[in-house]
């Protein structure tokens, strides 16, 4: 009884200090091949939640789907740690740094049409520009992270990766409660 107590009391403490945030980002892409002629395109929704336990700690949950049309589909669920290095004035340096699941289903596996899963850590260096103490903007601007896949009728692949490219690039807006 006493821990069930001491976990309402944590709770109530962390609710009381704490601040909820929602937010996420939306994109899409047109790509054409000027070989074949073909133009594909790319959708991506993102909406994400996160509660701010101190000034320099955030805890995230974040959802995408990605679509990336005639190609493959694919959900992600990312779980994450947000850490506020430093601000100068309204402009805030970040981390985050997390786990990420996803799962789809390819259209052009070279197998034929491959269910997939795969699993990745990473770490996110990114930007926050505070509009107000209520709404603000993120950017993450480059990707450290290790990433598994594994596809349905075929052996896991592992990537080990550090980059900065417009695949690492995300942009999104936030308001908090």
């Amino acid at each position: 009884m006493k821990k069930i107590l001491l976990l309402f009391m944590l709770f109530v403490t962390i609710q009381a200090k704490s601040q909820i945030f929602v937010g996420g980002s939306v994109g899409y892409n047109s790509i054409h091949n000027d070989e074949s002629g073909n133009t594909q395109a790319v959708f991506k929704i993102s909406p994400g939640i996160g509660i701010t336990l101190t000034k320099k700690w955030s805890l995230c949950l974040g959802v995408t789907y990605l679509n990336k049309e005639e190609e493959y589909n694919k959900f992600h669920i990312s779980p994450s740690i947000r850490y506020t290095a430093f601000g100068i004035g309204t402009v805030s340096f970040i981390f985050d740094t997390g786990f990420d699941y996803a799962t789809g289903k390819d259209k052009t596996h070279e197998l034929g049409k491959q269910k997939f899963n795969e699993w990745n850590i990473n770490m996110k260096p990114g930007i926050v520009l505070n509009f107000s103490d209520r709404v603000w903007f993120v950017a993450h601007i480059a990707q450290l992270g290790f990433k598994r896949e594994k596809w349905e009728n075929s052996k896991s692949t592992t990537v080990w990766g550090a980059g900065i490219d417009m695949d690492n690039i995300d942009m999104g807006l936030y308001f908090s409660f």
